[in-house]
C-alpha cells in the first residue's frame, strides 16, 4: 500500500465499529486468559498494522509488556507512534524473535492476507510461545 492509504487507515480505524468491537474483545479474552497462565514474557501484536490494538493492549497486558510485528515499514511507523509501543519490521512467516519467548500472541485478520503463508506463521508463532502462553486468532468468517 501507500503511504496515504495507510496515513488514512491510520486515522480511521479506532472510529470504526467493526475495528473497535473486535479489539476490545480480543483484549478482554487475552487479557482473561493470561491471568491464569503462569508463561511470563511479552505479548506480541502480530501483523499490527497502523498500531490501533496494539494501543488497545497498552504498555502491559496482565502484568506483560506488548510490543509489534507489521511486515511493512511504513505501517509499523504509525503503529510504534500510535501505540507508544516497540514496533520491528517483519513477517509473521519468519519473525525475528527467539524461540519460547512470548507469553501472549495476538493475531487479528493476519493470516489471510497475501504474502503470509499461514501454515508457516502458524508454526512461527508456535516456535515463538513458551509453555502455557495464549495465543488469540481472528479470521475473516468469508473469503
Amino acid at each position: 500500500m501507500e503511504r496515504a492509504e495507510y496515513e488514512r487507515m491510520h486515522a480511521v480505524e479506532d472510529r470504526m465499529w467493526w475495528y473497535r468491537g473486535l479489539r476490545a474483545l480480543a483484549a478482554g479474552e487475552l487479557a482473561r486468559a493470561l491471568a491464569r497462565s503462569t508463561a511470563v514474557g511479552p505479548v506480541l501484536d502480530a501483523g499490527c498494522g497502523t498500531g490501533g490494538m496494539l494501543r488497545v493492549l497498552g504498555a502491559t497486558t496482565a502484568g506483560r509488556p506488548t510490543l509489534g510485528l507489521e511486515y511493512d515499514a511504513i505501517a509499523a511507523s504509525l503503529a510504534a507512534a500510535k501505540a507508544g509501543r516497540p514496533v520491528a519490521s517483519g513477517s509473521v512467516n519468519e519473525m525475528p524473535l527467539g524461540g519460547a519467548t512470548l507469553a501472549g500472541y495476538v493475531s487479528l485478520d493476519v493470516l489471510c492476507h497475501g504474502g503470509v503463508e499461514p501454515t508457516r506463521a502458524l508454526k512461527e508463532a508456535h516456535r515463538c510461545l513458551r509453555p502455557g502462553a495464549i495465543a488469540v486468532f481472528n479470521l475473516p468468517a468469508y473469503g
